[in-house]
């Protein structure tokens, strides 16, 4: 019914429409599947499994909820009817089939926008230009000219992108939160201040053989100690979006390499009994490391 009066709504509006073959997203009891979009989730809808218990509420066998760009889904019983999935985000409209299968162990699927049945026309200007830049390590790699920090005219850095550059290039001065998962070292070893705004530096260092895809960074605001996503509960929690992250561009971490990055928020404090959580996702995979970085970690960020 949704796909039959979506199709005219996208031709009257110009949208481009893909003849497309619904994704299929497995689901098990025993874990949380978490389905990544490029840009913020406006409105979903679940096709069928839903139905009025005993109590007069309004139930369904699939839990579902959406945090920024991130729909989180959970069933809430085994072998429940296959049925479609409809999501629209700010660029685009999305169909898949949710389907049962037992012992299924994918946790994290980076939604790629051309699986989209159609995307939004919105107008864009581009005059980015291949630039390499040499990153620690002295691996060199192609980007474009928007992700690098702008020349200034002024000995001291001004902007966003340029203060990070430098931040970037501070020493270490000890990790302030960091763990390790298969050879995989993560970390943050700065928290800076100027101005109104605050810089995370996180750092991320591949000791393994196997090329790691760093598929998804969140930032949410959570209780002090909660694991979440841990439990095939859904939990409540508050999405914390920077205004600007240095070098997001990069999304592979190679052999042997170190990759930096550093996380702009405007200026704020958390209460003691909370933390901010930074979220690790592996692009295609099931590894999620998780930091927490506590509201006296926050008070002792040093001024630039």
């Amino acid at each position: 019914m949704i796909r039959n009066l979506l199709i005219p709504f996208l031709l009257c509006f110009g949208l481009s429409i893909r003849a497309q073959i619904p994704d299929t997203v497995y689901l098990d009891i025993t874990s949380t599947v978490h389905l990544i979009f490029k840009t913020s989730v406006v409105t979903f809808d679940l096709g069928s499994g839903q139905y009025v218990d005993d109590s007069g509420n309004l139930v369904s066998d699939v839990a579902t909820e959406s945090n920024g760009n991130r729909i989180k889904l959970a069933p809430m019983v085994e072998h429940f009817e296959t049925t479609n999935f409809f999501v629209e985000t700010k660029d685009g409209y999305y169909n898949f089939i949710l389907m049962y299968r037992t012992g299924y162990k994918k946790y994290v699927i980076t939604v790629d926008p051309k699986r989209a049945v159609a995307m939004k026309e919105i107008p864009t200007e581009s005059n980015e230009v291949p630039i390499q830049q040499t990153y620690p390590g002295g691996v060199t790699k192609n980007v474009s000219s928007s992700v690098l920090p702008s020349p200034s005219k002024k000995d001291s850095p001004s902007t966003p992108s340029e203060i990070c550059a430098k931040i970037v290039g501070f020493k270490t001065k000890g990790t302030i939160v960091g763990t390790t998962s298969q050879k995989v070292n993560y970390w943050v070893d700065g928290i800076y201040v100027q101005g109104g705004l605050i810089y995370f530096k996180v750092n991320v260092e591949n000791m393994g053989n196997i090329v790691y895809d760093w598929g998804y960074t969140g930032v949410f605001i959570r209780d002090k100690g909660k694991k979440a996503l841990k439990s095939n509960a859904v939990v409540q929690e508050e999405q914390f979006d920077p205004v600007f992250t240095y070098n997001e561009h990069i999304k592979e971490v190679g052999t042997k390499e170190r990759v930096f990055k550093v996380v702009v928020f405007e200026k704020f404090t958390i209460q003691p009994d909370n933390v901010l959580s930074f979220e690790f996702w592996e692009r295609e995979g099931e590894r999620k490391v998780i930091l927490e970085v506590r509201s006296t970690h926050l008070l002792e960020a040093e001024r630039i």
